[in-house]
C-alpha cells in the first residue's frame, strides 16, 4: 500500500544516495523514487462483471482481480517562466500528475482489457509552513498519494472467453 512517510523516506534515500548537480537532477530522482514506490506499493483492484455470449449468457465465476503497475521515464521538467515558489509549485504539481497518468495499470493474466493508464488528477500544492525536508516531502507525498486514490478508471474487456466491464474498487 502507498504510504506518505515511506514514499517520503524513498526519495530522500535516492536523493541521498546519486550525486545532485542541478533542479534537473533533483527532479530526476525525485520522479524515480516516486515511480519505485509506486510500482512496489500501488495494487489496483478492480471488479469484473463478465457474461459468456448469448445464447449460453453464462455468468463469469471471476469477479474480481488485481493488477499491476508499470511506470514511465521520468520527463524534464521546465521551470521557465516560475518567478516564484507558487509558480513553481504549480509547475512542478501540473508535471508530475501529467507523467503519473502515463503508468500504465496491467491487469493479471487471462484478462485483455482497453487500455488503463492510473489517473492522478492535478495534485494540489501549497507553499506549506513545513521546515525540514521530510515534512515538505511526506506534504509532497500525501498529496500525490490522494490524487491517485482519486481517479478511478474503469474498462471494458475480455477475460478468457468472458466479455464484461471492470470496475475500479480499491488500492492495496
Amino acid at each position: 500500500m502507498m504510504n506518505p512517510n515511506i514514499m517520503a523516506d524513498d526519495i530522500i534515500n535516492k536523493m541521498q544516495s546519486n550525486q545532485i548537480n542541478d533542479s534537473t537532477d533533483a527532479n530526476k530522482y525525485l520522479q524515480l523514487a516516486i515511480k519505485e514506490h509506486i510500482e512496489s506499493n500501488c495494487t489496483p483492484i478492480y471488479s469484473w462483471v463478465g457474461m459468456l455470449p448469448p445464447p449460453t449468457s453464462t455468468p463469469d465465476p471471476v469477479v474480481s482481480f488485481s493488477c499491476t503497475v508499470t511506470g514511465v521515464d521520468p520527463i524534464p521538467i521546465d521551470y521557465t517562466g516560475c518567478n516564484d515558489a507558487a509558480s513553481a509549485l504549480l509547475k512542478l504539481a501540473t508535471s508530475l500528475s501529467s507523467w503519473i497518468s502515463m503508468f500504465t495499470i496491467n491487469p493479471q493474466p487471462g484478462f485483455v482489457l482497453s487500455p488503463l493508464n492510473l489517473m492522478c488528477p492535478t495534485i494540489i500544492l501549497v507553499p506549506s509552513m513545513a521546515t525540514d525536508q521530510r515534512t515538505s516531502l511526506i506534504i509532497l507525498c500525501t498529496s500525490i498519494i490522494s490524487s491517485i486514490i482519486g481517479g478511478t478508471p474503469t474498462a471494458s474487456g475480455v477475460h478468457a472467453a468472458y466479455s464484461g466491464t471492470a470496475t475500479f474498487t480499491s488500492f492495496t
